[in-house]
């Protein structure tokens, strides 16, 4: 057993998408996708290691350390910024975990309780982007603080670090909200609030 941290994040309406046009663009979106990871995780390859499986992207630590930790909240901030505004739009979430140790060699295990936990969250959250464990936000704020803030009861990973312009600030939201139509969420959509919690964090990152 050990203990390390993870983000689970869900790829929104992503078994739609591929049961509507199929392996092509499965394989067109998984380029996309592998390529803004590959980005983000580029000079911390050693700590932070990433998977894919279906519609979900497992992204942990090597170890419980501050430094590996630190390492995760730069790549999730990266990461998250170029996924809302032009790569594939998700939803994530970041705590801790006990992992368990595979069984034998054959089958890599990443089952925990944390997991099971980050999956409950993410099939409540109404919503995009990343957000921090309460507990988690709370021991480690000198870690998230720059990367992070409190908005509407939750830890969110920040889009924008500054304050923009007002020209800066509505490219920053039609960019969103044109990267989330291409999914088929947008003003008209029943997941609509997913959307307007990103727009309405936005505007509050920048007053």
């Amino acid at each position: 057993m050990k203990s390390n941290y993870l983000c689970l994040i869900e790829l929104l309406n992503f078994d739609k998408i591929v049961s509507a046009f199929g392996n092509d663009m499965l394989q067109i979106t998984i380029n996309k996708i592998s390529k803004d990871l590959a980005t983000a995780l580029a000079g911390s390859e050693h700590e932070v290691s990433c998977c894919n499986f279906g519609d979900s992207i497992l992204i942990q630590t090597e170890s419980d350390s501050d430094e590996d930790l630190s390492k995760l909240v730069r790549v999730l901030s990266a990461y998250n910024k170029q996924a809302l505004m032009f790569g594939y739009p998700h939803k994530g979430i970041v705590l801790k975990q006990t992992g368990v140790v595979p069984l034998c060699d054959a089958i890599k295990t990443y089952n925990s309780k944390a997991l099971f936990d980050a999956k409950a969250v993410l099939k409540e959250q109404n919503f995009a982007g990343i957000v921090i464990n309460s507990d988690l936000y709370c021991e480690k704020q000198h870690i998230f603080e720059s990367f992070a803030e409190s908005f509407e009861q939750y830890a969110v990973f920040k889009i924008q670090k500054a304050k923009l312009t007002d020209v800066a600030l509505n490219g920053v939201k039609k960019s969103v909200e044109s990267n989330f139509a291409k999914v088929g969420i947008d003003a008209f959509s029943s997941r609509r609030e997913i959307l307007n919690f990103v727009l309405r964090f936005i505007e509050k990152g920048n007053k």
